[in-house]
């Protein structure tokens, strides 16, 4: 009921009531009817009656008068909102039908495309679609054509290339989204200029490709400057004849080249960060077993899923290893006996790292304590384990085994 139609029927009421009362009234004070004094309170109590009825009806009109009136104003006033948040958004807001053509458009896409009012009116959306001769821009239009034209049933988000109305082409990202208004297919798009996005992700690519470049230089540096330490110490060795000098200078060739081939995985790995640890390992292992030019069996096993390690994690179990089978190599096994020597590293439900070097040997003697150890190889697995923050363990297995347990940081 509309709200003249309301009052006029309120005031067919009220005159409908007053016609009545005041005729009865007329009626009587004239004398114009002879009722008797029965009839005069059946006519009185029918008229009570009608007042009861109509007056709580009308009560009941007012009320709901006030209601829709207050309704009418909520959605005038969120009608007005959405129109406001549509004409001020920045991004292209469009309504666009199954057939592609445009029937809302909002402010921020008339300033995006640069098209007037009465231009964007009616437009087709192909008409905003950059045709260039890339194969991923044809492929995003025809699929989008295909989505709009049968239909898509869940919204979906693309990246086109588009076009200006002045010629120039700039990516965009459109959010589409389906709907239907009364039973026409109709789909709302969001479309945002990310022209400045892409240009930032492609310095910040560059920035990270030039990154990458550096680290690698880096490590490739780092790795040339000890391999010349490694082979002034080869030179010094070879004009010595005192047999423990040999032997030490070895012994700090092969932790050279422990710090050595850490880099040089780092530099042929895609990870500039993080290195396989079995790969370190083997590598690691073949080279002390050419250095100690030995028969024994060097392995590493295998663990599942691979467990890679940070460079500062890296170089102290490097050196941790070296030093335990360079040990296990000189004192393990007699001169007629072949042994093995593994490495292992795995990784506890809890995240804890386990660093485990066995071997096939003699084993520690029955009087083992490392506190009164006073080798340089031993001293420096200690301190290795506590700059890795962890605990060292010695045992023995059908030969050494000795344990390292941390966690990285």
């Amino acid at each position: 009921m509309t709200s003249s139609s309301f009052s006029l029927f309120l005031a067919v009421i009220a005159l409908g009531v007053s016609c009545v009362v005041l005729t009865f009234f007329l009626l009587r004070l004239r004398g114009l009817f002879a009722l008797s004094v029965r009839e005069q309170s059946r006519l009185q109590q029918e008229l009570t009656s009608l007042q009861h009825t109509l007056f709580p009806l009308a009560d009941e009109l007012k009320n709901e008068r006030a209601q829709r009136s207050s309704v009418e104003h909520r959605l005038t006033s969120q009608r007005e909102l959405l129109n406001w948040l549509l004409e001020n958004a920045s991004s292209a807001i469009l309504a666009v039908e199954q057939s592609g053509r445009i029937i809302l458009f909002n402010k921020g896409a008339e300033d995006i495309f640069c098209h007037g009012r009465s231009e964007m009116d009616g437009l087709l959306f192909d008409a905003l679609l950059a045709r260039t001769n890339s194969e991923n821009q044809e492929s995003s239009i025809t699929n989008t054509q295909q989505l709009l034209a049968h239909g898509a049933d869940k919204p979906f988000r693309t990246e086109l290339l588009m076009q200006r109305s002045n010629g120039e082409i700039f990516p965009a990202e459109a959010s589409v989204t389906p709907g239907s208004i009364h039973g026409q297919k109709i789909f709302s798009l969001i479309i945002h200029d990310i022209k400045e996005r892409k240009a930032f992700d492609a310095q910040l690519q560059q920035s990270l490709r030039e990154k990458d470049v550096l680290i690698r230089e880096i490590h490739h540096r780092v790795k040339n400057n000890l391999q010349i330490i490694y082979s002034l110490l080869n030179l010094q060795s070879r004009n010595t004849t005192d047999d423990a000098a040999i032997t030490v200078l070895k012994q700090s060739q092969n932790r050279i080249k422990s710090i050595a081939l850490i880099y040089e995985t780092l530099y042929q790995s895609t990870q500039l960060e993080r290195i396989d640890f079995h790969a370190y390992a083997q590598s690691l292992l073949n080279n002390l077993s050419r250095a100690w030019q030995t028969t024994h069996v060097l392995t590493v096993e295998n663990h599942q899923p691979p467990i890679s390690l940070s460079l500062d994690s890296s170089v102290p179990c490097g050196l941790i290893i070296n030093e335990l089978v360079s040990n296990s190599l000189q004192h393990a096994f007699s001169s007629e006996e072949s042994g093995e020597v593994a490495v292992r590293l795995a990784k506890s439900e809890d995240e804890v790292l386990v660093l485990t070097v066995r071997d096939t040997g003699k084993g520690f003697p029955e009087a083992f304590n490392l506190e009164s150890l006073r080798t340089l190889g031993l001293r420096l697995v200690t301190n290795l384990t506590k700059q890795l923050g962890g605990t060292l363990e010695f045992g023995s297995d059908g030969g050494a085994l000795v344990s390292v347990r941390f966690k990285e940081a």
